[in-house]
């Protein structure tokens, strides 16, 4: 429940990871995020005095939301997160100031040992506007679990400087950590002949 100043509110969660916002003084629905954790929720908290809901999923993020607009429609404010499933493939880089993860949920994270907000998912290119589009889920549109990679910091800003091998796939995949995003060549071995 909200307290203090603003519209009386109530938040309720569950195992599908939407969170739904109930305007009390109006009985009313205030508004439904439908895609706030890609699992089941387990704690939604009001800050006392605050427009601010803080929610945890089972997919090991927390995730602030603020209530700050003339209609109070939430927004996300901040939020921090790591694999969804255990890491498999971790090594250091930058000279020991990130580390580079791969987990079972198919995701490749760069984090920050000095500053968690330069911590995130490196981009597979799009897949979540791709699966929206298509209908299906995320998940399905990744890469394989990646089995083994390498990275160089030399000349990091020119060209991708990480290269990943994914099971069951015989392309080798580039990455551009500068932009934190897949590169744009995929390295594929020459057919038989």
């Amino acid at each position: 429940f909200r307290t203090g100043a603003g519209l009386p509110l109530m938040a309720a969660g569950g195992g599908a990871g939407v969170v739904t916002v109930w305007n009390l003084e109006e009985k009313r629905l205030h508004a439904v995020l439908k895609d706030a954790h890609d699992a089941r929720l387990l704690s939604l908290h009001f800050f006392a005095g605050e427009p601010v809901l803080m929610s945890s999923g089972a997919d090991n993020s927390i995730k602030h939301w603020i209530f700050d607009g003339s209609d109070a429609t939430p927004r996300l404010l901040r939020f921090r997160s790591g694999h969804s499933a255990p890491p498999t493939s971790i090594m250091h880089y930058g000279q020991g100031q990130r580390l580079l993860s791969a987990g079972q949920d198919r995701a490749f994270r760069v984090f920050s040992v000095i500053q968690d907000q330069q911590s995130r998912e490196i981009s597979q290119g799009g897949t979540a506007a791709k699966a929206k589009r298509l209908k299906v889920k995320e998940d399905e549109l990744r890469l394989s679990r990646l089995i083994a990679m390498d990275a160089g910091e030399v000349r990091e800003r020119d060209w991708s400087n990480v290269i990943t091998a994914h099971e069951g796939d015989p392309t080798a995949y580039v990455w551009r950590l500068q932009h934190f995003t897949i590169g744009e060549h995929r390295l594929r071995p020459p057919p038989p002949a």
